[in-house]
């Protein structure tokens, strides 16, 4: 679910923001795998394996709270937005935190110490059942604060929010009118924060592309660049079905578009199970909608695939937090 192209009106100032929000939700939705196995993996080791699985486990929750950001937005929630917020931005941070150790590792040659370390943050915890415990999440935050230092005062600001204190009651919905000494509650004013809010989830997807982009985890999970002959089998049996009264056409040419791009190991093998079915029964509606439900659960690459980004530097977080000071 993207934002509301037409909620620019809430950033005069930085439409692009908004621009640029939905095509960072269409990199995070081309990360994410419904799978990894050693098969999937260039290199197929436990240390691979965890660093992927600590990837994918990263996508998706941040997927999810996006998804959750972009219905509070478009809904006009912004508390809700905040909260969620919040956790991309933790989110990222952590992420950042652990492929700077891990590349202080690589640097030094000390590779023994990169499993501890990924599984203490896919185990760990505060609690005292914790199996291991895990940094303090403002550590993290920090660290990052180090080479761009308007970013603890952004994630203190957007903190405010967060909290059931004034920015986060009174500074979101009351209205204080000391004349007639009465308080209007308005979700109006709080509407008026989403412009700070939307830079703030730009900021954290960004950190968080970047760590992935520096670090070359997002590049573990490569596309594949051919195509199985059963999918050509499967297409040239769609095609010879494209004026059929029992399936809508549009279908058909959907679904023959789908599966003439590259698949996965697990996509074709879900595919093959498919068409045996389709052997058995000859029953084309049906093959069609078990194509349907291979790009409703895999997606499709050529849809989620998202625009490079400009520039992923530095230099470009601190722009993006210097827009939250000034907008």
């Amino acid at each position: 679910m993207p934002f509301l192209i037409d909620d620019k009106v809430f950033l005069p100032d930085h439409p692009e923001r908004l621009d640029e929000a939905n095509s960072l939700l269409e990199y995070f939705l081309s990360k994410r795998q419904p799978v990894i196995t050693r098969q999937t993996l260039p290199i197929s080791t436990p240390l691979g394996l965890n660093l992927q699985g600590y990837l994918q486990l990263t996508v998706h929750r941040v997927v999810d709270l996006c998804e959750g950001i972009c219905e509070s937005w478009n809904s006009r929630r912004p508390s809700a937005a905040f909260v969620l917020v919040r956790a991309v931005v933790e989110n990222a941070v952590a992420f950042n935190d652990v492929t700077e150790h891990i590349a202080s590792s690589v640097k030094r040659k000390d590779l023994d110490e990169i499993t501890p370390l990924i599984e203490r943050r896919l185990f760990g915890g505060k609690g005292i059942q914790a199996s291991y415990p895990v940094p303090n999440i403002l550590t993290s935050v920090n660290k990052i604060a180090k080479s761009i230092p308007l970013f603890r005062f952004v994630y203190d600001e957007m903190s405010e929010y967060v909290h059931p204190n004034f920015n986060g009651m009174m500074g979101l919905y009351g209205i204080i009118d000391a004349e007639a000494i009465s308080v209007t509650f308005t979700h109006s004013k709080a509407c008026q924060r989403m412009p700070e809010l939307l830079v703030t989830f730009v900021l954290g997807l960004t950190v968080l592309r970047h760590s992935i982009e520096e670090s070359g985890t997002g590049s573990s999970l490569p596309a594949p660049k051919t195509i199985d002959p059963l999918q050509q089998t499967v297409a040239t049996v769609l095609q010879g079905h494209l004026n059929s009264a029992i399936v809508i056409r549009k279908k058909i040419v959907d679904a023959i578009k789908y599966i003439n791009q590259p698949l996965t190991g697990v996509q074709v093998k879900t595919l093959r199970s498919a068409y045996q079915k389709f052997q058995a029964s000859h029953d084309i509606g049906q093959l069609v909608g078990d194509v349907e439900g291979l790009a409703e659960t895999y997606g499709s690459r050529q849809q989620s695939s998202a625009r490079p980004s400009d520039s992923l530097t530095r230099e470009n977080l601190k722009l993006v937090c210097f827009d939250y000071l000034s907008g």
